[in-house]
């Protein structure tokens, strides 16, 4: 090998590269890609329903700069150091709880909401930029081994989430307060819980979700609406169940779709109806397929790593984008009530685009080739 070419692939930005998981990230990368297409033909109806342009493409433009924005926070990220990701996660957390908190008072109300909050004329939803830097916050707090200081740790991280928690529900947003505690009470359980604490959290959740019927309206109405469509409007979700149903294997052939036409969210939390109906169940599959690929072969990787921050850490962040994948697709499927979960990188939305970039850039810096060993 000549002194060039050693020089060359000794350079930082070389050795980065090749230690990244590359399948991992081109997964990703496909995932915006579909997104991307899927954002497109959705917004040919969607423009109908906010009286845009009919040959507009308002939406699929903002989605890749969205996509254009949020590859080099992935790539940035995932060439950070565990301690500067511990920074990083802290840092954006606290950020992130100001913007929930700025949300109560200056937030912009959509829908009986006042989850968005305009920063230097770009509205951004902050609790999607919460959902990963509290786990990487409660992992910083739970890696110790020491059982003293770990009960201590375990204390701080409750406070935060109570923290968290409080202001989220304000807004109200019940349904990312479901999955901060979700994803929080996995993360404690296996930094060493005991198991009779896990069932006072569980019913402790349980009242958490009666409470939230009982004196939350907007949660009740979607229980009831749920269990009894006559209830209330279901429109959206029977729109999609039809889309699912008129889509069967194949789909009706991009473009071809209706859905899109009547359903306001078609862009963004229902539009996995629309890939069903235009492209058909088989390609549901291969999405559905790709997120898990990306998952099974992250936790792979986080599951005996003998970094306690890397698993606690990597173990939330794989578990979130599991759950929201789940969550849209139960809701889509009318198995679930409705809760605004989008889907991971392929939904419409600079908010949601911006989390989830953060966190795979996480995911990506823990799984690089030199992760493996003790860091």
């Amino acid at each position: 090998m000549s002194r060039s070419a050693k020089h060359v692939s000794s350079h930082p930005f070389m050795r980065w590269w090749r230690s990244l998981d590359h399948v991992s990230f081109f997964l990703i990368l496909s995932l915006m890609g579909f997104g991307l297409a899927a954002v497109m033909l959705a917004s040919l109806g969607v423009n109908d329903v906010y009286d845009l342009d009919s040959s507009s493409f308002h939406f699929t433009k903002r989605q890749t700069i969205f996509i254009f924005l949020a590859i080099p926070i992935i790539l940035l990220l995932s060439s950070c150091s565990y301690e500067m990701l511990k920074k990083l996660g802290f840092l954006i957390g606290i950020c992130s709880i100001l913007g929930i908190l700025a949300t109560l008072f200056l937030g912009q109300d959509v829908k009986g909401a006042s989850r968005w909050v305009r920063l230097f004329g770009v509205s951004l939803q902050p609790t999607e930029i919460m959902k990963p830097s509290l786990i990487v916050m409660t992992a910083a707090l739970l890696q110790t081994t020491d059982q003293k200081k770990w009960w201590r740790h375990f204390l701080y991280s409750f406070l935060l989430l109570a923290l968290v928690c409080t202001f989220t529900i304000m807004q109200p947003d019940f349904g990312t307060v479901l999955m901060f505690c979700t994803v929080w009470a996995v993360q404690v359980y296996l930094s060493g819980l005991p198991l009779s604490w896990v069932l006072w959290l569980l019913m402790g959740g349980v009242a958490i979700v009666l409470s939230a019927y009982s004196f939350l309206p907007h949660v009740k109405s979607r229980i009831e609406r749920f269990f009894d469509p006559a209830s209330g409007d279901s429109y959206q979700v029977d729109q999609a169940r039809e889309a699912l149903l008129n889509g069967g294997l194949f789909g009706q052939g991009p473009g071809e779709g209706t859905v899109k036409h009547y359903l306001p969210d078609a862009h963004t939390d229902f539009i996995f109806a629309v890939i069903a109906e235009e492209f058909g169940l088989i390609f549901c599959v291969v999405i559905l397929f790709l997120y898990s690929f990306f998952v099974f072969r992250g936790f792979s990787e986080v599951l005996d790593h003998k970094n306690r921050f890397v698993f606690l850490a990597g173990f939330g962040l794989l578990f979130t984008i599991s759950l929201q994948v789940l969550i849209n697709v139960c809701v889509v499927m009318n198995l679930l009530p409705t809760t605004g979960m989008t889907l991971p990188f392929i939904s419409y939305g600079g908010s949601a685009m911006l989390g989830m970039s953060i966190t795979v850039g996480f995911l990506l810096a823990f799984t690089r080739k030199k992760g493996r060993r003790v860091a």
